[in-house]
């Protein structure tokens, strides 16, 4: 609730709003009107501050880049081996994960995916037919990795359980 004074004004710290007839009207008390307002100079200090600590934080994020790079990728390759895994267990078939240099592509399914620039994918064991995604239970484990500078993810396909975990 905003107080009101005797006079009817309505008061604001300080400051005061008064209406005359048709007129209103802004009134300080006290120092509040021998105040000054700031000068070019300290505007320009205050910009440079400001630009400094934006270039501060702007540091910050492009050393997280990378490894928010890998974890996208990562967590969307997991998605589409899962996808592959059902696939092929409806299906009753095989699927197969093409890996490539800039991306995957698994045809099944209907995915071929580019990695984010500079992300790069290898699997373990270098076999370049791909990844075989098969009903039932795989007899061969997969460990794929994904890098880029010094951010890593790794997904693990595990034999015969076939668990798929990210690392």
């Amino acid at each position: 609730m905003t107080p009101i004074s005797a006079d009817g004004r309505l008061l604001f710290g300080r400051t005061s709003f008064t209406r005359t007839g048709s007129h209103f009207a802004w009134k300080c008390s006290g120092d509040a009107h021998n105040q000054r307002g700031l000068t070019l100079f300290e505007l320009l200090i205050a910009l440079a501050l400001i630009s400094l600590m934006a270039v501060m934080a702007s540091g910050g994020i492009r050393s997280a880049s990378p490894h928010l790079a890998v974890r996208l990728a990562s967590e969307q390759l997991l998605a589409d081996i899962k996808r592959a895994r059902l696939e092929a267990d409806a299906a009753n078939t095989a699927v197969t994960i093409t890996i490539a240099d800039a991306g995957y592509a698994i045809s099944a399914i209907a995915i071929d995916r580019d990695l984010p620039r500079g992300v790069a994918i290898d699997v373990a064991d270098g076999n370049e037919a791909g990844i075989i995604i098969g009903p039932g239970y795989w007899l061969k484990g997969y460990e794929i990795a994904l890098s880029k500078g010094n951010a890593h993810a790794t997904i693990i396909i595990e034999p015969i359980t076939r668990r798929i975990t990210l690392r």
